[in-house]
């Protein structure tokens, strides 16, 4: 079921008069009889997590708690995902505090970068570690600073993920201190047979870069790395309806601006994209 969150409950002020049914008078009510606000699930500055869809942003995408307000009993904040604009009410009940917000931490699907050049060796046949081991093998592994993937395993009691770079068949035990954290919201799905699988969700205009190049129906050609937005055009429904659809398909609707103005709409499957912020160097912003 669809929940949409970005609303507010009127609020009645503890000073308001109130009927009291045995004397018929209007009195002041006293702290006792004022609901008393709740404790605070979460603080502001909090890194969370949404459990279901708000608006255009997917389950399990990651924002910071930026307002808290108490309503009546219940508790409501406001969370800003990435460079999107603040979203407000939304309820404790869909938020879930990032553990891997702990320095060092990072969970299962979590999107990562290496700070440091990775130098190791194949411990497996697809498998690589920095170990100094030569009875291991000599079998090298590079991967360069700047490489991106996601993080599949975190052995409990090790400072090390397994961390599996955009398309690479090897996994890499990487060390937290050579990990980053990067934008975007990847859902973890089991497979039913021990394993699991990983989808990338996109948000409404998040900026993302092609992976490889593309060539329009208009016959325009758009190179690896060209950046565009995700735009869906809206004609008989809403923007969250047409997002909703994006991620159940898994394609998603993408503006590209060419140089000399014209503009081209694309539908594209999201491993064709990848979010610009995870490029080393760059920034993420909307269109």
């Amino acid at each position: 079921m669809v929940r949409f969150l970005n609303w507010r409950k009127g609020q009645q002020s503890s000073r308001d008069p109130v009927q009291r049914p045995d004397t018929g008078k209007q009195q002041e009510t006293r702290p006792q009889d004022a609901a008393e606000p709740p404790s605070p699930t979460f603080a502001v500055g909090d890194r969370v997590v949404i459990t279901e869809h708000v608006q255009v942003f997917p389950a399990r995408s990651e924002g910071e708690v930026t307002a808290r307000n108490a309503n009546r009993g219940e508790a409501t904040y406001t969370v800003q995902f990435g460079h999107h604009p603040p979203v407000e009410g939304v309820d404790d009940r869909n938020l879930k505090r990032m553990a891997a917000h702990t320095p060092g931490i990072f969970e299962i699907g979590t999107r990562v970068r290496l700070t440091q050049p990775f130098d190791g060796v194949l411990v497996d046949e697809d498998l690589a570690a920095e170990r100094n081991d030569p009875q291991i093998g000599d079998h090298r592994v590079h991967r360069d600073a700047g490489t991106v993937g996601t993080v599949i395993l975190r052995r409990d009691g090790r400072d090390e993920h397994m961390v599996q770079p955009d398309r690479s068949s090897v996994v890499l035990f990487v060390p937290s201190s050579k990990l980053e954290r990067l934008e975007g919201c990847i859902r973890v799905i089991d497979d039913g047979q021990g394993g699991v699988r990983f989808r990338q969700y996109f948000a409404y205009l998040d900026a993302v870069a092609l992976r490889e190049p593309v060539r329009t129906e208009e016959g325009r050609f758009l190179p690896e790395g060209a950046v565009g937005a995700i735009r869906p055009m809206a004609i008989r429904t809403t923007i969250v309806q047409e997002m909703q659809e994006s991620w159940r398909t898994d394609a998603y609707t993408v503006y590209f601006r060419h140089e000399d103005g014209e503009i081209s709409w694309l539908r594209l499957a999201a491993n064709m994209l990848q979010l610009q912020s995870d490029l080393a160097g760059s920034g993420s912003r909307g269109f």
